[in-house]
């Protein structure tokens, strides 16, 4: 089995953006190693030439606006995209979403579908990027219950 290459090994100099997100810090259900796992991830991905962007324990709208944010660089750099996250994620009629930390007021399907992010939304910013080559994204996801029902 041959190693690992990195595209900007296989193919020259091609630029490599990378978001990754860890959420530990949940109002509901706190969990224990996603962060960690996040800063371990973001240190592989540095060695292997990526531009990373590392987000640990953010909130709906943080999420929103570096997801945003995430696919206007890639879609400058036209490099290799990668995003990785690492927390709460939920499962609703076959559309995955991703949980924010401040999840406490999710109560229901409606709420997460207003107040989480769907993993259909970071799939579409890659792909509007129109970079040409390679998007990746990996969920490192707990997928017990997320949501407050009390």
């Amino acid at each position: 089995m041959k190693p690992f290459t990195s595209p900007s090994t296989a193919y020259g100099t091609m630029a490599q953006l990378a978001l990754v997100i860890g959420n530990s810090k949940y109002e509901y259900r706190p969990l224990r190693n996603p962060t960690n796992d996040a800063k371990m991830m973001a240190n592989v991905l540095k060695q292997k030439g990526f531009d990373v962007i590392l987000k640990t324990d953010i909130n709906y709208g943080e999420m929103k606006r570096i997801i945003r944010q995430f696919g206007q660089r890639l879609a400058a750099s036209k490099g290799v995209g990668l995003f990785y996250f690492a927390g709460h994620g939920v499962q609703i009629k076959k559309n995955n979403y991703l949980i924010p930390i401040n999840n406490d007021h999710i109560s229901d399907e409606i709420d997460v579908q207003n107040g989480a992010i769907d993993v259909d939304e970071i799939v579409q910013r890659m792909e509007q990027a129109n970079n040409g080559f390679l998007n990746i994204v990996i969920l490192d996801a707990c997928r017990d219950n997320p949501i407050h029902l009390g």
